[in-house]
């Protein structure tokens, strides 16, 4: 009977020594659900995905010709105008009202360039040289109409240096635009007023 006795105290104790090594800190396989008082909740995003815009990018390094250089016309031009988009910059040349689109060429020429009428050189800034001419005068024939410079050094730009009015003479006129380096262009014309537009690639 002692014996028997023993033998249950040792078991009781046996026991109870398991018991209090759960406590130990030594994770347990079948430990039960854990205390979840401190756990963090991340919350899953809501912002709309974000979408990049395609560049309408000019892709052609010219020359573009139309009816040059024998599409005279009476239309004289009245403006020259710089504007500056996400993808292009780009130099407008507006017309008076009428009928007839005049021929154009716009093309990029090396240094030097040399003016027809006088024969003298303009060096312009930058390191290519797009070159547009145009069968049309600038302004009309007796100086009236455009009352802009002849030199324009746009602002907050990436390709244009410089716009030169090279030649205004015998009912063609010629813009030379100084670029930083030669970039692909597109040639375009609008109506309405008439409108020959150049754009230059800056994306």
């Amino acid at each position: 009977m002692r014996n028997g006795r023993r033998l249950a105290a040792s078991a009781a104790m046996f026991i109870v020594i398991g018991a209090c090594s759960n406590d130990s800190g030594v994770s347990s396989d079948t430990a039960g659900p854990l205390d979840t008082s401190t756990t963090t909740v991340v919350e899953a995003s809501t912002a709309a995905p974000t979408t990049t815009e395609v560049c309408d990018v000019p892709i052609g390094l010219g020359p573009v010709e139309v009816n040059w250089p024998y599409g005279l016309t009476a239309l004289f031009a009245t403006e020259m105008r710089t504007g500056v988009h996400r993808c292009y910059e780009r130099v407008v040349i507006e017309f008076a009202p009428g009928t007839g689109f005049p021929g154009y060429s716009v093309r990029y020429e090396p240094d030097p360039l040399t003016l027809g009428s006088s024969g003298e050189t303009v060096d312009l800034r930058g390191s290519a040289n797009l070159i547009i001419s145009v069968t049309a005068w600038m302004g009309d024939i007796e100086h009236g109409g455009y009352q802009g410079p002849r030199q324009v050094f746009p602002a907050d730009v990436v390709a244009i240096r410089e716009v030169h009015l090279l030649e205004n003479f015998e009912a063609v006129h010629i813009w030379g635009i100084g670029l930083d380096r030669q970039r692909p262009f597109r040639v375009r014309t609008l109506l309405d007023p008439p409108r020959l537009v150049v754009d230059i690639a800056t994306a």
